[in-house]
């Protein structure tokens, strides 16, 4: 008798989670703040931010007019290329591209030593795009 009412009870809960659910489809149940702060963080990362990076340094010299020349001539060689303009009295410096690794701006600077012989790496705050996370 006790064989039976178990079987009876394994068969009943076994055919019951059977109809729970149906095959293929599941249903999500959270709260709706949560696609909210997933929207948030998104437009939060999509924006430009600050991190810290790396540079090549083509030039850094009290010379104002060397800084201009070795400016045109990077815009003329690459003028896809970014460059900036960092100026502490008395020094002018001019430091190109954005890289996020130092791997990528020893790459860069290889790249560079022909058409600049004093090209070095250097720290600095750079600007990334969302995407470039």
């Amino acid at each position: 008798m006790k064989k039976i009412l178990l079987s009876i009870t394994v068969l009943l809960l076994a055919a019951g989670s059977l109809f729970a659910q149906e095959r293929g489809k599941i249903e999500e149940i959270k709260d709706p703040e949560i696609d909210a702060l997933t929207a948030k963080r998104a437009e939060l990362y999509a924006r430009p931010r600050k991190v810290k990076g790396y540079r090549v340094q083509l030039y850094r010299g009290s010379e104002r007019e060397t800084y201009i020349e070795m400016r045109n001539r990077y815009r003329l060689l690459y003028p896809d290329g970014t460059s900036h303009l960092h100026y502490e009295a008395p020094q002018f410096s001019l430091e190109v591209g954005d890289c996020r690794t130092l791997a990528e701006a020893n790459r860069l600077r290889d790249k560079l030593l022909g058409d600049f012989e004093d090209a070095r790496v250097v720290e600095a705050t750079i600007t990334v795009n969302g995407g470039d996370q």
